[in-house]
């Protein structure tokens, strides 16, 4: 049945994973990134959301990811992920604490996984095209929104780049 659902997951342009849960051993989880197939006449507005949140993630990623895998940019587990931990503990004024650091280990690990199960050829860190799905389960753990954790990000990140002239720090 989960072999299913990640085929017609991936037919309809959609991205599946199994995730841990409660109640059974795993489920799986179903993620849309576009308008919905077949739906000829999307609004102007939400397609302007939809790039603006495209835009944010990757202002995100730039501002995190200092790996290469040839010429790709892509997030490393190490020094970038325990920045990104540390910077967005810091985004509500909370100290990064150890749980939510595993927490977030195995998120990575899980989008990393996803992104190799998709057929890519990046095996050392995570592509910005997966590292939206890194922050959607990142919120949906902090019980932020996507919308509000990019929106903090961007506020510190342009912070930032006023105070030092650089927009490689990320927040503070």
């Amino acid at each position: 049945a989960k072999q299913l659902v990640h085929e017609e997951a991936s037919a309809a342009g959609c991205v599946a994973s199994n995730v841990p849960d409660r109640v059974d051993d795993e489920v799986v989880q179903v993620l849309r990134f576009g308008p919905p197939q077949g739906d000829d006449e999307i609004d102007e507005d939400t397609e302007l959301e939809e790039e603006e949140l495209h835009e944010r993630v990757s202002q995100v990623f730039d501002s995190i990811a200092t790996g290469q895998q040839g010429r790709m940019q892509v997030m490393l587990r190490a020094s970038d992920l325990k920045r990104f931990a540390a910077n967005t503990a810091r985004l509500r004024d909370k100290k990064l604490e150890e749980t939510m650091m595993e927490t977030l280990d195995r998120i990575y690990d899980e989008t990393l996984e996803l992104q190799v199960d998709m057929g890519s050829r990046y095996t050392r860190g995570i592509t910005c095209d997966y590292f939206q799905v890194f922050l959607i389960k990142t919120a949906n753990v902090l019980g932020w929104s996507l919308s509000a954790l990019l929106m903090e990000w961007g506020k510190n990140i342009e912070r930032n780049k006023k105070e030092e002239g650089s927009s490689e720090t990320g927040p503070r």
